[in-house]
């Protein structure tokens, strides 16, 4: 797709204890060398406080981003031909320029579960589309259970089923 940049950080994200983290990028345009600079962070929350991802990504070349109107789309963006993103979002935040005034910022924890549309704390009217939910199911676990063994005591009302998932 033309006009779309897409870096890669030079580290995974590394897994949280909690099952959430937070991500940030920064893109500055000109890095006053030729080129532009990606730098990615992660955090425990998106209060931060921020830890940057590996190295900054430097690519030859500077750029802009375009000011305008146009929305700004989460996970699965139908206009993009990158893989979705898969997991939850529990919240997102665009800023004018790095450090900047927030422009957007969507909590989707706040949200009535089943809810498709909403207005962030900025104003902005958020739209649920696609296989996309407000949800606040918690999961467990998800997997394969490759046996249930029914157990019981002597007395058989104490019924119950062990199981064992690989890994």
């Amino acid at each position: 797709m033309a006009g779309v940049l897409t870096e890669v950080s030079t580290l995974p994200v590394p897994a949280p204890p909690s099952g959430r983290r937070a991500l940030r990028v920064t893109l500055d345009v000109n890095n006053g060398a030729a080129g532009r600079t990606t730098t990615f962070y992660y955090a425990d929350t998106i209060a931060g406080p921020w830890t940057q991802l590996g190295d900054p990504v430097v690519t030859a070349g500077t750029t802009s981003i375009f000011d305008s109107t146009a929305g700004v789309e989460l996970g699965d963006a139908a206009d993009l031909t990158n893989s979705p993103v898969t997991g939850r979002f529990h919240g997102f935040e665009l800023r004018s320029g790095i450090s900047g005034s927030v422009v957007a910022n969507p909590d989707f924890t706040t949200q009535t579960p089943g809810a498709t549309s909403f207005a962030d704390a900025s104003g902005r009217t958020w739209t649920i589309a696609g296989q996309a939910e407000i949800t606040n199911r918690q999961y467990r676990f998800h997997g394969e259970v490759s046996s249930w063994p029914p157990r019981w005591d002597t007395t058989g009302t104490d019924v119950h089923t062990p199981i064992e998932p690989p890994g």
